[in-house]
């Protein structure tokens, strides 16, 4: 099913919304969507990063969180999603398990992203390169927003569909890598999103609203789905009850 990426939502509505924080009031268009996620794409060559490899990626609910998603799928590579409450030694193990050779940290995530960045070489050797994705530094690793800003904002010449790693919560030993059926292929095309017309269907253009941790699945699919899609996805960074409800009017959200 062809036609269904930001970067098509970009040349068509570029300063459509494609993410809304609520409660910090940030906003990301499929402009700057597209824009932003092909710089950091062109990073992740830089690092020598090739379709199959991996990013890893302990990124709190904020606009950081889809470029950094749509980079790494627009350039082959499969994002290893962190559970923002992992321990360092926890984080390091799922990290060495896929084989993860970036990493994107958000400095307000706690100790671990702090421990995994000071003692990279020990705990995650194969990781080339350790970046962190918000205005707090951290020690060990570079300044996303920095690396990226002499990258061109154009496709990489290469450009070909990657996919998402979701490790499972471990309960019954180690986390275990689930990944899903998948052939790479044009980026605008994607085979979960079948039942997905239904959504122009019933709402025009969806409004989507999801407050869970994008790390998590289920929030994840929204996401990417109501961005394939062109809609709108308006997340928070942290719940908030009374915010759920003033999001649902401002927005004026009709999916959640």
């Amino acid at each position: 099913m062809p036609g269904f990426h930001p970067s098509v939502h970009a040349r068509s509505k570029p300063n459509a919304l494609a993410l809304v924080i609520a409660d910090t009031g940030e906003t990301l268009t499929y402009r700057e969507l597209d824009e932003r996620s092909n710089r950091i794409a062109h990073l992740f060559r830089s690092l020598g990063l090739e379709p199959g490899d991996k990013v890893g990626m302990m990124v709190r609910n904020s606009p950081y969180f889809p470029m950094v998603y749509w980079a790494a799928t627009r350039s082959g590579l499969f994002v290893t999603l962190l559970s923002t409450h992992l321990k360092p030694a926890e984080a390091a193990y799922i990290l060495n398990d896929s084989g993860a050779k970036a990493l994107v940290l958000s400095a307000s995530l706690g100790d671990t992203p702090r421990a995994l960045a000071a003692a990279r070489a020990e705990l995650i050797p194969d990781v080339r390169a350790i970046y962190y994705a918000d205005d707090e530094p951290i020690a060990g690793a570079t300044s996303l927003e920095q690396a990226m800003a002499d990258m061109p904002a154009i496709p990489v010449p290469d450009e070909i569909s990657g996919f998402h790693m979701i490790y499972s919560s471990g309960t019954t030993g180690r986390p275990k890598g689930v990944v899903l059926p998948f052939t790479p292929g044009p980026i605008d095309e994607f085979n979960l999103l079948e039942g997905a017309p239904t959504m122009y269907q019933q709402f025009d253009l969806p409004v989507t609203l999801n407050v869970g941790p994008l790390y998590h699945g289920a929030p994840l699919s929204c996401m990417v789905c109501t961005q394939r899609l062109g809609g709108t996805f308006v997340t928070q960074r942290k719940f908030d009850a009374g915010g759920v409800l003033r999001a649902i009017e401002q927005w004026k959200v009709n999916n959640a």
